[in-house]
């Protein structure tokens, strides 16, 4: 009984009290079952399935491999059981995005199963080669997901065979929608609607025309009749889509993949048949629920707008605006988010407010789910009075939400930006930009379609294509990141027998082509400024802006015009981030500065000796620290070295005293080799000390559950800025975890870092910040780094692999 109750609160997708429930079902069936019995082997598979739609793949994919194995062991590969858990094993696999490995279980179930006309099996069969279609698609591979699909379609239709309407089965509507969907894809519209056709016909006679179940057809029929040179068809394939789009909108969530597609497409056949303003109206409809419009259709339906004057380009201009600070709801932007929320509701009234609006918001999703549920039966076995109630709930579960929406926008206006009321507009950003100031926004690659830039000053802003594509910019950017790519001295895990490594040229055509393409279009408004705040998107996010080459290089000899010689350069982890100078949140923490160098990593008998035995020692750094903490004027200790540099001695500090931390050591990345068993990190980390407990190596969900006050981080380290690849997402774990925990900005390096100049470089930085406590730290940084390229002592020095890995990100200045 208790395995049918849980099995049905999962059915239910009440997916964290299933998971308690699985997790007691399945702990009585392992105490009290023998192994031969098969309840117990479901128990499992339950609990494993529990684990995945919870959201915990992770360890869902350790417990389905390990009882896969026994079951294997006790059953046999071949019992249907044991090919159960392997399917929930692909499952888990595919929720962490390990395509090959979900795809080689799936194939094997296929493969295991055959021929076999068991109807578990066929069951096991027909619902791998069904995912496995999904995939299969997902990933472009469309001939193969047609395979793959038909195969599935054909064993369901043998499993239900026996059943009232046959045809009709969710598992088969749901793999002929993705059969659709791939002939469409290929290019095959008169196979499409021919096959779509009477699926649609059956759908509408047995489930009704406001079924979610005939809307997904009736987007494939939308697809196959539209056609802007006939205006008929283009006429009736935008009635069916809005008939689609109503349907979805009525039962899903804002932010539903196919109401948001099913938006998509409508807005982008209104824009083709020249209805702009109506097209905008939909797309507006999508990012009003905070979800995100395709950018290329939206984007082209605001310029086709601007350009036929149904719009004013300043309307279309704060639009793009407000969509790309949309799109910036993850990651680093989030952490930035949660930081100003932090700062921003400092009353408890006023965090009390944000989680009554957070349980509302829940409420809304459960009652369109119900409601959804409902709608998912036949006509006949519907209830219309329960309908009406389940409707009613909604729209007062929707009306709550807009109360306290709007008394958010009323009484705590500071907090609306991070509970989804709103982003910045022009004006509010104009207001936070000084005079000689400007902000830079990069969308190079994030989006579907072209890549484009937008620059605003205190008066005045403008927005423009970019030129190049973004498959060309990642390209350029990677070509620059061989160049500079160092391994000799560096702070990072390079084995220490490492010594060699010769610079590579610097590609000053490449790195101008960038500035060309991206910026010189706005280079008007930033006449006269001094100060950019960049926003990156796509393959700039792997680059520091202050690299970019502003001139046409010249002849041999001529010295290079990089854009620091211009500007000093702050990152932006969202545009929000202007805010959070003027939040002042609590008092400045009372101490300046906490710094740890030097770490000893040859401490014996450590877990991870592996990778700590490749570590090079860092002397230099026990100067770098005592230096940065003389000029803050704070006593000798501030500067934890050697081995009171420890994980320990971190964590056991009062961090929230101190408005600058201060790190001077190895930044690991996810994949370097931690562990006697030679086992790679799963998360980046800071190396320092062992000892106490710990095992020396702070790692960013360390540092994410910490609590901090500063006004900045320093990671004078490696690999601290950025993903692993151009385009990657724009902040390390590191990072994000440090802003996470309340840091208001970091100084964090886009490479591995030579450790001579990181010294120098960080030294001068803190000197001209004490000498001038009123500059702006990017100021201070851009000072820090010419004195570094001009230093004829070191005439290596002036390749950017030595001056440009930091960049300054955020804003740690208080106003």
């Amino acid at each position: 009984m208790e395995y049918l109750i849980t099995d049905s609160v999962i059915r239910q997708a009440r997916y964290d009290e299933a998971l308690e429930l699985a997790r007691t079902v399945a702990s009585r069936a392992n105490r009290l079952l023998n192994t031969d019995d098969e309840l117990l082997w479901q128990s499992l598979n339950l609990l494993i399935q529990a684990h995945t739609q919870s959201g915990d793949a992770s360890g869902a994919q350790s417990l389905a491999t390990n009882v896969l194995a026994e079951a294997e062991r006790r059953l046999g590969e071949g019992h249907y059981l044991t090919i159960a858990t392997r399917l929930q094993l692909a499952r888990a696999a595919r929720s962490l995005g390990q395509v090959d490995v979900a795809e080689a279980h799936f194939a094997r179930i296929a493969e295991l199963t055959g021929r076999q006309t068991d109807p578990r099996m066929t069951q096991l069969r027909a619902t791998a080669l069904g995912e496995l279609g999904y995939m299969q698609a997902a990933h472009g591979r469309l001939e193969e997901a047609l395979a793959s699909l038909d195969a599935a379609i054909g064993d369901y239709k043998t499993i239900y065979s026996v059943l009232k309407h046959p045809d009709l089965q969710p598992d088969i509507l749901e793999a002929s929608a993705t059969k659709a969907k791939v002939l469409w894809a290929l290019d095959r519209f008169e196979e499409t609607g021919a096959f779509v056709k009477p699926i649609l016909a059956r759908v509408e006679e047995v489930y009704g025309r406001d079924s979610s179940r005939w809307a997904v057809f009736a987007r494939i029929e939308a697809l196959t009749i539209y056609d802007e040179e006939r205006p008929e068809d283009a006429g009736r394939a935008i009635d069916i889509m809005s008939e689609v789009v109503a349907i979805w909108a009525d039962q899903r969530s804002a932010s539903d993949s196919d109401l948001v597609e099913a938006r998509d497409m409508l807005g982008f056949m209104l824009a083709r048949t020249d209805r702009p303003g109506d097209a905008l109206n939909v797309f507006g409809r999508t990012l009003e629920g905070d979800a995100l419009p395709r950018g290329d259709y939206y984007l082209y339906a605001l310029a086709l707008a601007a350009k036929e004057g149904v719009w004013d380009a300043t309307r279309a201009g704060n639009s793009v605006l407000d969509y790309l600070q949309t799109i910036q709801a993850f990651g680093a932007a989030r952490a930035q988010a949660q930081l100003n929320e932090r700062l921003a509701a400092g009353s408890g009234e006023g965090a009390a407010i944000l989680r009554d609006l957070s349980d509302n918001e829940a409420g809304v999703q459960e009652a369109q789910l119900r409601l959804s549920t409902m709608m998912g039966l036949p006509i006949e076995e519907r209830d219309a009075a329960e309908e009406q109630t389940l409707r009613a709930d909604l729209r007062a579960r929707q009306d709550a939400v807009g109360e306290i929406r709007q008394r958010i926008d009323t009484e705590f206006p500071s907090l609306a930006a991070i509970s989804g009321g709103a982003s910045l507009t022009k004006e509010d950003i104009q207001s936070h930009l000084g005079e000689d100031e400007a902000l830079v926004i990069l969308e190079t690659g994030a989006l579907d379609g072209q890549p484009m830039g937008m620059v605003i000053t205190r008066d005045d802003a403008m927005w423009y294509s970019i030129s190049d594509t973004a498959s060309q910019m990642q390209k350029a950017v990677e070509a620059i990141r061989v160049s500079v790519n160092l391994t000799l001295g560096v702070r990072s895990a390079a084995p220490k027998q490492k010594r060699d490594a010769p610079t590579a040229a610097f590609p000053v055509n490449v790195a101008h082509g960038l500035y060309e393409a991206m910026i010189a279009p706005g280079e008007d408004l930033l006449a006269g400024k001094r100060h950019l705040y960049f926003d990156l998107r796509g393959a700039m996010t792997a680059l520091p802006p202050q690299l970019l080459v502003v001139s046409p290089p010249g002849g041999e000899g001529t010295a290079t015009d990089w854009l620091v010689r211009h500007y000093s350069v702050t990152v932006l982890p969202s545009i929000s981030s202007l805010r959070t100078a003027g939040l002042a949140g609590a008092a400045s923490p009372p101490r300046p500065i906490l710094a740890f160098a030097d770490p000893v990593f040859d401490v014996e008998q450590t877990a991870p000796a592996t990778l700590r035995s490749a570590l090079a020692p860092l002397p230099e750094t026990a100067d770098e620290a005592g230096s940065v903490v003389a000029a803050f004027g704070a006593p000798s200790s501030a500067a934890r070295l050697g081995a009171d540099a420890s994980e320990a001695a971190f964590k056991a500090a009062k961090l929230d005293d101190y408005r600058v931390l201060y790190f001077a050591t190895h930044g690991l990345v996810a994949g370097d080799i931690a562990g006697t068993d030679g086992a790679p990190l799963s998360e980046p980390a800071l190396a320092l000390t062992a000892g106490g407990g710990e095992d020396g190596f702070l790692t960013a969900s360390e540092i994410s559950q910490m609590r901090l006050e500063a006004d900045w981080v320093v990671l004078s380290a490696c690999n601290t800025a950025v993903g692993e690849r151009p385009g990657a997402e724009p902040l390390s774990g590191l990072a994000q975890a440090f802003m996470y925990a309340g840091a208001r900005a970091l100084m964090v390096s886009h490479w591995p870092v030579e450790s001579k100049s990181a010294v120098r470089l960080m030294t001068d930085l803190f000197a001209i910040r004490s000498r001038s406590p009123e500059m702006r730290a990017a100021d201070a940084h851009r000072e820090a780094v010419l004195a570094i390229l001009d230093d004829r002592g070191h005439p290596e020095w002036s390749h950017p692999a030595y001056w440009a890995p930091f960049i300054l990100v955020g804003v740690p200045d208080r106003r």
